[in-house]
């Protein structure tokens, strides 16, 4: 078994700087997607198409943002660009990702600020980092050094066991802030934060004045307006802490980058502009935002749509492409720009997504797509479709079967028989269970799929398989297989217990060293992640452990009864 060595490390993250470009070509950051399954489960990025445009060399990979990916090799994380070169090196513990040109990098349990260069813009004597402008920060240390760090956060909330303060990088000047819970006032440096004090909350500047306060309920800013509350009220302030929608409504809805947006008044709800003018009056019982120039409204127990004059559009539904939904009595047409009719058909149920085929049911067991030009997709109906994303979609002929079709009815995956059961998410994207495997459907799984559809008619397995990154673990007696997606063994080894990849790291309980420790696909053990306690399931009332069962047995043991309880 290989044992984690940092000089190793070093050597690996040089000749990966060689190496990581090899396949990169000129391609914007927002049309790559990082996908792990390549040959030893390792991470690259794809286009949309599904070349590879940057190597697959890498232990874990995320999204682009400002231009800097998130890469981890050998346990450490980096940066690297759109081209593949490595701007930051592989000698992190923990990352976060770039936000309005700055990260925070932790190494050794501090935590430093860098450039997208990676030059140190705030050193390393600080638990937490936060970007206001290009000269202030938000700095923070924990009061209870046991709490755990996160450097991504999920909403405008900052932890609150935290001592913060306001940093001057040009004077090196700090001010501290005193225990009030903090929160975000945007997604990016706008030199100003929310702070609770004494019970309402106050927009804090650079220099730790209030700009505006008393306000009990506070957001993030978006399209510069930022919605806030007092008593009940609801209105917005602008990015510079102005009060722009008055304190007048009952709710409002976050601003996009629509003109207007939902508020409710009186249990009903209608349409504000950006000052808080109201444009259409509290009418419906549920109002959705303007797509285009028409929006989504409830009157009692019709959905209906509106234009921006208020009149309702009774039971038409447009696109912005031109196509309609039209009732003709109990059934439904599909129209064109001119108004007639794209094809001769009517339909019992007809489902617009603009800028994809219209799904449509013709009766109970016969659901298809219609292109915009009437053409029924493939040319026949199945049993089930499920909805468009990145112009593929999965279509099952039958109960027991499945293909996939892109948007013109070509087959990428011709129908095969499969045990995969099938799910819309809460965002309307199709995704598979195989082997407890949860996968979620786009371009790219569809493209591997074509190449390889042998994961969809596998016999389901009595152990595991991995939705990140197609990793499937067999086991066989005590030897554990890791194989990737391509079904090629990367990793085997002895072990009681073996966990998915996540970020490029796996648990295995070792027997001989009776404790936990961490993998990277490469197999190396990492010394300094090894643990006795199992880091498989979170239990919040555990039972006591008997005094004559070892720490790395008693959690063995529930883990193996958690397995079962599946």
């Amino acid at each position: 078994m290989l044992t984690h060595s940092r000089f190793v490390l070093l050597i690996t993250w040089l000749i990966s700087a060689l190496f990581l470009t090899a396949l990169s070509a000129q391609a914007a950051p927002d049309d790559l997607m990082a996908s792990c399954r390549f040959e030893g489960a390792k991470c690259g990025y794809v286009d949309s198409a599904g070349k590879t445009v940057i190597a697959p060399q890498l232990d874990a990979a995320e999204r682009f943002h400002d231009g800097r990916a998130k890469v981890r090799l050998a346990g450490l994380y980096g940066f690297i660009d759109e081209t593949g070169e490595v701007i930051v090196p592989f000698a992190y513990d923990q990352v976060s990702r770039y936000w309005s040109g700055f990260a925070q990098v932790r190494k050794d349990g501090r935590t430093k600020l860098i450039d997208r260069q990676g030059k140190v813009i705030v050193p390393a004597r600080y638990d937490y980092i936060i970007p206001l402008d290009q000269r202030h920060f938000l700095v923070g240390e924990r009061q209870n050094h046991r709490d755990h760090i996160r450097l991504i956060f999920r909403g405008p909330l900052l932890p609150s066991r935290v001592n913060w303060s306001l940093l001057n990088v040009s004077t090196e000047a700090t001010t501290n802030l005193g225990r009030g819970e903090i929160l975000l006032f945007s997604d990016g440096p706008k030199a100003k934060f929310w702070q609770k004090r004494q019970g309402t909350y106050a927009l804090i500047d650079t220099n730790g004045n209030p700009l505006a306060d008393g306000f009990d309920h506070v957001q993030m800013l978006r399209y510069d307006r930022a919605i806030v509350g007092r008593g009940g009220r609801r209105g917005a302030v602008d990015g510079s802490g102005k009060l722009v929608v008055p304190l007048a409504f009952d709710n409002v809805s976050y601003f996009d980058k629509d003109k207007w947006t939902v508020f409710k008044r009186n249990r009903k709800h209608g349409y504000i502009d950006r000052n808080g003018k109201v444009m259409i009056a509290a009418r419906f019982d549920q109002a959705y935002r303007f797509e285009g120039e028409t929006a989504r409204v409830k009157l009692g127990a019709d959905w209906l749509k509106i234009d921006r004059s208020g009149k309702l559009l009774a039971a038409r539904e447009t696109c912005p492409d031109g196509l309609k939904r039209v009732r003709r009595g109990d059934q439904f047409v599909i129209a064109g720009t001119d108004g007639k009719p794209i094809n001769e058909e009517t339909y019992a149920r007809v489902t617009l997504k603009c800028g994809s085929p219209a799904r449509v049911a013709k009766a109970r067991g016969q659901y298809g797509f219609v292109a915009k030009d009437g053409r029924l997709l493939t040319g026949r109906y199945f049993a089930q479709v499920l909805p468009f994303f990145e112009g593929v979609a999965a279509v099952r002929p039958t109960r027991d079967t499945l293909g996939i079709i892109d948007v013109d009815g070509r087959f990428l995956v011709e129908p095969v028989q499969t045990k995969a059961r099938v799910f819309t998410s809460g965002g309307g994207r199709t995704g598979f269970e195989i082997n407890w495997d949860w996968i979620l459907l786009d371009r790219a799984l569809a493209l591997e799929l074509a190449k390889d559809p042998s994961r969809l008619t596998a016999e389901p397995s009595a152990w595991s398989g991995c939705r990140r990154d197609g990793v499937k673990i067999t086991k066989t007696g005590r030897r554990f297989v890791y194989s990737d997606a391509l079904g090629k063994p990367f990793i085997a080894g002895d072990y009681d217990y073996a966990t998915c990849f996540n970020r490029g790291m796996a648990w295995v309980a070792v027997q001989e060293r009776q404790k936990w420790c961490q993998i990277d696909k490469s197999g190396t053990l990492f010394e300094d992640t090894c643990r006795c306690s199992q880091p498989v399931f979170s239990v919040f009332a555990p039972k006591p452990r008997p005094q004559d069962v070892s720490c790395y047995e008693h959690g063995l043991a529930k883990v193996r009864k958690m397995l079962k309880r599946r």
